[in-house]
């Protein structure tokens, strides 16, 4: 009985933080869900790593009808999302999925919610993309307004998902809630299969701007798969740099590997590294080199 009584009692403490959230926001004009709505997903992620399945649904629950009470047609929508993914989350970490497993399920929720966003419900939420894409146009003119969404879409969950999985394992490691153990940089595989997929988008890419005459859905595809295939590469690249960094006992510039991944021009020589190794697994000969130091 005292074990339940303080389930519902630190149910009741998420439901409370909940609600502050849903305060700040509601009186600094929408400020929280314009500019990081993934801050509510925190609570019920918590609560559902913490405690039993029935009470993260009942908690869940509850901040759902404290939204609709409380909250504006647009909170409803972006808390209720960030309730489902922190939920979802929250769950996996406490039946001891992958890091990555839970870094994925974050991301494809993110690709949902903010599609519905840009695509379905912009003119209702005020979105506004034409500005955005007639500035990005003049670096790449040949980029279609449907292309730039999906691309945006892309970055952005990719973006709200990292800032999920980062603020969740630093929050979780502090309350000393049991997890997946983070695998070792070195252990990080890079396939084979990927270099080859990459150069033989590259090459089809190539063929339907230069050589074949293909239509503008078809290349505004190949442009979306080539950006994520950058995004693979370029994570690749700075796994690599980092892993140079931790062997020749670099600490203090590993900021720069990370750094480097960002920066449009320097961009290229992550994707290069990456890609080489796809193809030649540079970080398992320098996990070789390791164990023979």
């Amino acid at each position: 009985m005292n074990i339940r009584t303080n389930q519902v009692t630190q149910g009741a403490m998420y439901c409370a933080l909940y609600g502050i959230l849903l305060f700040v926001n509601q009186q600094f004009g929408l400020i929280i869900e314009t500019s990081l709505p993934s801050i509510f997903s925190l609570p019920i992620l918590v609560c559902a790593a913490k405690s039993e399945k029935n009470i993260s649904w009942i908690v869940g629950l509850t901040m759902i009808i404290m939204t609709f009470l409380f909250g504006s047609f647009t909170t409803w929508f972006y808390s209720w999302s960030s309730i489902l993914i922190g939920l979802l989350y929250g769950t996996g970490v406490r039946k001891k999925w992958s890091m990555m497993t839970n870094f994925m399920w974050t991301t494809l929720l993110s690709i949902v919610v903010n599609f519905f966003t840009v695509f379905v419900w912009a003119k209702l939420f005020g979105m506004e993309l034409t500005e955005d894409y007639m500035m990005f146009q003049a670096y790449i003119p040949n980029v279609s307004l449907a292309t730039f969404m999906a691309c945006f879409v892309l970055l952005l969950s990719v973006l709200e998902g990292l800032s999920i999985h980062f603020i969740a394992i630093l929050i979780l490691r502090r309350l000393r809630v049991p997890m997946a153990e983070m695998k070792n940089i070195f252990q990080i595989q890079s396939p084979f299969y990927v270099g080859v997929l990459s150069i033989s988008l590259w090459v089809l890419y190539y063929l339907c701007t230069n050589v074949i005459e293909c239509s503008h859905e078809v290349v505004g595809f190949f442009q979306v798969v080539l950006l994520m295939d950058y995004f693979i590469l370029d994570f690749f690249g700075a796994i690599v740099m980092l892993s140079l960094c931790v062997l020749y006992q670099k600490r203090k510039i590993a900021f720069l590997a990370t750094l480097g991944a960002m920066i449009p021009v320097v961009q290229w020589i992550w994707i290069f590294v990456g890609l080489m190794d796809c193809f030649f697994q540079i970080r398992k000969k320098m996990m070789n080199k390791r164990t023979v130091l």
